[in-house]
């Protein structure tokens, strides 16, 4: 929590001078990373560096994701566009534990972990595919 809440206006900041693509891309991939590494780590070191990667890679998805939704959305539906975008972050937060319980329960810890970060690296393609950058500010 700590490296994500230090990490958000800087990474906003960033998304504003190189573009939300590559930083969301990015930020999935650091989240992968971090999120299929902890069922092999043991210690409580291993595992504070993971979880403050994993942190990082959603500061970077999350400022960037607020960000291109802005730039996406026209200005006379500002709000609803954000409201919509933090319905399905806070779905995502409650929902993502559920998933991985259930997930825990039918099949194993290490593999679960595994499956989900492997989501989350199919989800880069999919986004790079379909998101473009906004070639133009909010009219």
């Amino acid at each position: 929590m700590v490296t994500t809440i230090l990490s958000k206006p800087v990474m906003g900041k960033s998304s504003d001078r190189y573009g939300r693509r590559a930083l969301i891309a990015g930020g999935l991939v650091v989240s992968a990373l971090a999120f299929g590494a902890i069922p092999t780590l043991t210690g409580f070191w291993p595992l504070l560096l993971a979880a403050a990667g994993f942190g990082f890679g959603e500061a970077l998805v999350t400022s960037s994701g607020a960000a291109l939704v802005a730039d996406l959305s026209k200005e006379r539906h500002f709000g609803t566009a954000m409201g919509t975008f933090g319905t399905i972050f806070d779905v995502g937060h409650a929902s993502g534990p559920i998933l991985a319980g259930l997930l825990i329960a039918r099949f194993s810890y290490a593999t679960s972990f595994l499956a989900l970060a492997a989501i989350l690296v199919l989800a880069v393609p999919l986004f790079l595919a379909t998101v473009r950058e906004p070639t133009t500010l909010r009219t």
